[in-house]
């Protein structure tokens, strides 16, 4: 058994015993799940799900992350050629990260402008994919 598996194992009988109004928990392992799936449709699912639990039902949301959580469902709907999916996710994750008042300069916004710029490229929209290309690195 590969250490994921093991991981995810431990995951499931964890998410087992949290409390059922412990949604940020409960959502946070939900994604720790997605994280250990090789296959990319089933990550999607639990980050969806992690994503539906947190939105629906958690007055006090983590709005960071949230935003982590879009740029991962950004990912692998890039990973499944999704591309205008992607783009949306990545989008809303950074809007999320702005309206955090985060610092321009911190990693969450060089990850998330590289993986725009990606996508870019991949709609072949090359003038926005250098453009979001160079902030990622600015």
């Amino acid at each position: 058994m590969g250490e994921c598996q093991k991981a995810q194992k431990y995951y499931e009988i964890a998410l087992k015993n949290i409390p059922s109004n412990d949604i940020n928990n409960i959502a946070r392992i939900t994604t720790y799940i997605g994280d250990c799936k090789t296959e990319d449709h089933l990550a999607l699912n639990k980050y969806m799900d992690a994503l539906n639990k947190l939105e629906e039902q958690s007055p006090e949301l983590n709005r960071i992350f949230v935003a982590q959580l879009y740029d991962k469902i950004g990912v692998v709907n890039f990973k499944l050629s999704n591309y205008t999916e992607a783009l949306i996710h990545h989008e809303i994750a950074l809007d999320i990260y702005k309206n955090e008042s985060l610092k321009e300069g911190e990693y969450c916004f060089a990850l998330t402008y590289y993986n725009i710029g990606r996508v870019h490229d991949k709609l072949d929209d090359k003038q926005n994919a250098v453009k979001y290309l160079r902030k990622s690195i600015d």
